[in-house]
């Protein structure tokens, strides 16, 4: 990361902008303590998000251009267990989603596709969506785990029309493939698919 940001330095628009918050996010890995940074994303107005997992509990941080942290907030986990986060996208509008993996319990929204997991011991793939854009917001808007039987999801993508792609596998013919996750206060909708 320090190789990368001073071997492109003189670097110019987007990309220049990037840098510069992937240094200002290295500047700060000190206060993260025993958090693990999983996943990076940058939005159209070059803010950095940034999805953590510090042992089965979730973190979001949110840093403007100049480096400071605009938004943060931490879901913890209601169990003991595991979490890993494989996937990060934003929108124009600061919604952030969060796809990964868990053995933990995380507390499912209204509207949640599976509200919890029927066997903890095996992992379980889950989504979140949060609205960075209001920095008190800090409880998910959605969570939900996408099946009650073993799945992982490898990836998340978000389209300009706000839905939400999950790509990931299963061994399981019990997998809801054409699943909606439906959420009426974000204005958006998505489907999740193997």
């Amino acid at each position: 990361l320090a190789w990368t940001t001073s071997a492109h330095a003189g670097a110019s628009g987007p990309f220049a902008g990037y840098l510069a918050s992937l240094r200002l996010y290295r500047e700060n890995l000190e206060s993260l303590e025993a958090d693990a940074a999983d996943s990076v994303a940058v939005d159209a107005h070059g803010n950095l998000y940034v999805a953590l997992h510090s042992f089965a509990d979730v973190e979001l941080r949110k840093y403007a251009p100049d480096g400071s942290i605009v938004y943060d907030s931490v879901i913890r986990s209601c169990s003991d267990g595991w979490t890993a986060i494989s996937g990060l996208a934003v929108d124009e509008e600061g919604h952030a989603w969060i796809a990964g993996n868990t053995t933990a319990c995380l507390a499912a929204t209204h509207g949640a596709v599976q509200g919890q997991m029927d066997d903890p011991s095996r992992p379980h793939g889950f989504v979140m969506m949060l609205d960075t854009s209001k920095p008190n917001a800090t409880a998910p808007l959605y969570a939900t785990y996408l099946a009650g039987v073993e799945n992982r999801i490898a990836a998340i993508r978000v389209d300009e029309k706000k839905n939400a792609y999950v790509a990931g596998v299963t061994s399981s013919p019990g997998y809801p493939h054409d699943a909606v996750l439906g959420i009426p206060d974000a204005g958006a909708r998505g489907r999740d698919g193997q």
